[in-house]
């Protein structure tokens, strides 16, 4: 059957099959913490998410293939259970029911992963916003350095034109 038994939903447990698509271990607990926590979120830069576009828009697709096959398997399984005269009316209604209960577990499922990967989504753009910011701020420290040199090198030369 398509849709699993309560007990191997219960049993299987979505977290440790899941990859964020980073390179750690996926435990999030030791991930980087926000030092500033204004929380604030920065929308100029978003040129970095470009290619995720296309990522997400294949996904997608593939989800939707994957969702309406899904149904079309459900549907058939439910013209199969209702058309069977081996079952008692009162069998059909459990049935059914049964499975209204495990596609709302596995609505609730998903729309927790959606959730957990908008907060991942927001955390990451929160830490590449900051930083971004870090580096303009060293970009802008490094320009200061270098003219800071350059005025050095020129008082030096005027000292030494003057006393040569």
């Amino acid at each position: 059957s398509m849709i699993p038994s309560s007990s191997n939903l219960e049993n299987h447990d979505d977290e440790d099959d899941y990859d964020d698509g980073d390179d750690d271990d996926d435990d999030d607990d030791n991930e980087e913490k926000d030092d500033d926590d204004d929380g604030e979120y920065d929308y100029e830069d978003e040129k970095q998410e470009e290619g995720g576009e296309r990522k997400r828009a294949r996904t997608t697709e593939v989800v939707l293939s994957n969702t309406s096959s899904a149904i079309r398997k459900l549907n058939g399984e439910i013209m199969g259970m209702l058309q069977d005269v081996s079952k008692s009316p009162r069998e059909k209604k459990q049935w059914v029911m049964s499975q209204l209960v495990q596609l709302e577990e596995k609505g609730s499922k998903f729309q927790y992963k959606g959730l957990e990967l908008e907060k991942q989504r927001l955390k990451w753009m929160k830490f590449s916003c900051r930083k971004e910011r870090e580096m303009e701020k060293m970009k802008i420290d490094n320009e200061r350095n270098r003219l800071e040199n350059e005025r050095m090198m020129l008082l030096l030369r005027q000292k030494g034109e003057r006393n040569g």
